[in-house]
């Protein structure tokens, strides 16, 4: 009985360590399956990865191509001077836009518009007038408005006409940091400029340009 039971015993031991030495081959199999399999993975994703391609930075030689032009201007030119505020007193301008507005500090209502200098040593330069929405500068904004055929505040979201002409008067204010800056003290419209048209362009259908004999023409404000 004692032998019996003994030569079990040897048995289920050799049935135990078989069954180890095979885990432990199929795990080293596996590593070794593994092992071969990443240098592949790496060189599939080196394929599909994107390659940026490294932008050259431009050289002058690239943009001057073969002319002497721009060399020549840059320094022959004159550098510009800090722009300055327009000096006080009267200027012809043109009305180039006017658009609904907020202040930047307190988000009050207002119409600005934009004037752009079109005779004499300033013509070209820009100037502001802003006419403010609010109860006590509303008499004030109602006379400058109607001088544009503006009545209605609907009438503040269409464009304006083109080209009118306005005799301007400017001062310099100085602002608490110290800065100037134009103010427009009060301007007259004088009527409205005719473009230059180009006698060979075929009219747009449904768009004509003012004449001086169209109401408002050149004495008023057509709107």
């Amino acid at each position: 009985m004692d032998w019996h039971s003994d030569r079990c015993g040897i048995v289920y031991g050799l049935l135990r360590t078989v069954e180890a030495a095979t885990a432990w081959l199929s795990a080293v199999e596996e590593q070794k399956t593994r092992n071969r399999l990443a240098p592949m993975r790496a060189t599939e994703s080196e394929i599909t990865k994107p390659k940026l391609a490294r932008k050259r930075a431009m050289r002058l030689s690239d943009i001057l191509r073969g002319g002497d032009d721009l060399q020549k201007m840059f320094n022959e030119t004159q550098a510009a001077g800090e722009l300055t505020p327009l000096p006080t007193g009267e200027f012809f301008a043109h009305i180039i836009n006017g658009e609904l507005e907020t202040s930047r500090s307190k988000g009050t209502p207002g119409y600005k518009l934009t004037f752009r200098v079109v005779e004499g040593e300033y013509a070209g330069r820009l100037f502001w007038h802003d006419c403010w929405l609010t109860p006590a500068a509303l008499p004030q904004t109602k006379r400058d408005l109607a001088k544009l055929g503006v009545t209605s505040l609907e009438q503040l979201e269409s464009p304006l006409p083109r080209f009118i002409r306005c005799k301007c008067k400017l001062a310099l204010r100085r602002d608490d940091d110290g800065s100037e800056r134009n103010r427009l003290k009060s301007f007259e419209v004088i009527g409205i400029d005719l473009p230059e048209r180009d006698a060979f362009a075929p009219a747009e259908p449904g768009t004509s340009e003012p004449t001086a004999d169209d109401d408002g023409g050149t004495n008023g404000i057509p709107f």
